[in-house]
Parts: structure tokens; C-alpha cells; sequence
């Protein structure tokens, strides 16, 4: 009879390694394979080294095969929770009676760190690591509030911004009456309007007949009495203004109103 003799080579099974990961949420990490000459995770990807950005704790398998013979690993990531960096503001909007900002934030717990910016280096105190700090502005303006919180463990963090607008306040006061006379002394002789934060002004003086008389576009010039800039004052009477100004939120305003001039 006749004897076949058949060669057999066995192929030792690859042993598949695949490192772990430990990351924040929403961060990347790098899954490397080695062992194989050929890859296929369960992401579907083929090369031996992959990013995944788990958003909770995943385990990754990988298999690898060389000369038809395979076998598997597993990679397991662990993700750590982002701790929350939202926050309150009170008062939402500032004043100039009110120009302190208390700050709450959303978020406390062990082992956070706290860093906040207020946007206003000027003050000498820009920052602070206090869980609910205050912060007080010497100046009108927009402010942006930052803060960020760090988990001190594992090095997770968050960040947020908030805008906080300081309103400066405006007045503005006429008198009703006036006395023109001896400009060296200031004896309420001349009729001025009074006002602070007020961007643009023009005043006009009309007398009864309608003709103007007076105008000026400086808050601080007044009508000192006198028509059209002549020597003599008017005559005792009622005399009416009219008053356009901007405020410092460029809203215009129109004001009409009545003055005495006596003598």
C-alpha cells in the first residue's frame, strides 16, 4: 500500500495586549493594541491604535490575528465626572447703589477647587477661591464672571461665563425760577439745568411769543438772562425751554417746561 506523509504546522495563538484609560467625560484617550498583524475593534476600527471619547466607563475588545490564528484583549476606560461650573449672580444688574455682586455657585461638594475671575483687573482684587465670593465694582460697564472648578482627585474640571452689566445712573433737574443779575456774585442768576451721566444736551429758551431766545449745548452754560446775548436783561416774565438729551444708554429725551424770570 502506498503511505502519504503530511506536513502540519501549528501557529501559536498571538497574546493580544491593550492598555487601559482614565479620563475626564468628554476626553479623549488612546487605545494601542500590540501582538497581532492585524486588528479589528469593537468600534469597527482596523489599526492597531484607535481614539474613543467614552462618555461613561467602557470596555473596548480588540482582536488580533496573526498567520489565521487570533484571540482577544480588553480595554477597559474609566471616566471620571466633569464637576459643574454654573453659577448665580445676584443682583443680575449693578448700580451705583448697588454695586456688589454676590456670587452662588451651583456646585459643592469634597476635593473642588474653586477659581473665579470678575473681569475687572483694575479693582486689585480680580480673583478669588471661595465657594460663594462677592465682588465689588467701582465703575459703569459690561463684566464678564468666570469661573472654574476642578476636581482636585482626578483633575476633571468645567468652566463658565456670565456677563454682568453695571448700570450707571443718570439725573437730571431744572429749577422753576431764577434772579438775573450781578454776575459776579451767584445768587441763583443763572438758569441751568442740572444732571449727571447725561451724554448729549441742547437747551433752548423761548419767550412768550415763540421767538427763541437763548440755546446752548453745554450742560454747565445756562441762560444768564440776557436775549440773544444783548447787555440787558429781559423783562420779568415766563419763559418756556425746551431740553433734548442723551442718556448713557443713548436714549434720547425731550422735555418741555416753564421758567420764571425775576427781577
Amino acid at each position: 500500500s502506498d503511505t502519504a506523509v503530511a506536513n502540519v504546522n501549528v501557529n501559536n495563538i498571538p497574546v493580544i495586549t491593550v492598555n487601559n484609560g482614565a479620563v475626564c467625560s468628554r476626553s479623549e484617550v488612546l487605545l494601542t493594541a500590540t501582538g497581532g498583524t492585524s486588528y479589528v475593534w469593537s468600534t469597527g476600527g482596523t489599526t492597531p491604535t484607535i481614539v474613543v471619547t467614552p462618555s461613561s466607563t467602557t470596555s473596548y475588545t480588540v482582536t488580533g490575528t496573526t498567520a489565521n490564528c487570533s484571540s482577544k484583549a480588553v480595554s477597559v476606560v474609566t471616566v471620571y465626572g466633569n464637576p459643574n461650573a454654573g453659577f448665580y449672580m445676584n443682583p443680575h444688574e449693578l448700580t451705583e447703589d448697588q454695586p456688589k455682586l454676590i456670587l452662588l455657585n451651583g456646585n459643592t461638594g469634597k476635593n473642588l477647587i474653586y477659581e473665579w475671575t470678575f473681569g475687572d483687573p483694575e479693582s486689585g482684587s480680580d480673583t478669588s477661591k471661595l465657594i460663594n465670593p462677592f465682588h465689588e465694582y467701582s465703575h459703569p460697564g459690561t463684566y464678564t464672571v468666570c469661573l472654574k472648578v476642578t476636581d482636585s482627585l482626578h483633575g476633571c474640571s468645567d468652566n463658565a461665563c456670565k456677563e454682568v452689566i453695571y448700570k450707571p445712573q443718570w439725573t437730571f433737574y431744572v429749577p422753576n425760577a431764577f434772579t438775573p443779575g450781578d454776575q459776579s456774585v451767584d445768587l441763583n442768576n443763572t438758569f441751568n439745568a442740572y444732571g449727571t451721566n447725561i451724554l448729549q444736551f441742547r437747551m433752548m429758551i423761548f419767550d412768550r411769543r415763540g421767538t427763541k431766545i437763548f440755546e446752548s449745548n453745554e450742560l454747565e452754560k445756562g441762560w444768564d438772562g440776557r436775549v440773544q446775548g444783548k447787555s440787558e436783561v429781559a423783562q420779568q416774565d415766563v419763559y418756556v425751554w425746551k431740553i433734548d438729551l442723551t442718556d448713557p444708554f443713548s436714549k434720547v429725551h425731550h422735555y418741555v417746561g416753564h421758567v420764571t424770570l425775576l427781577k
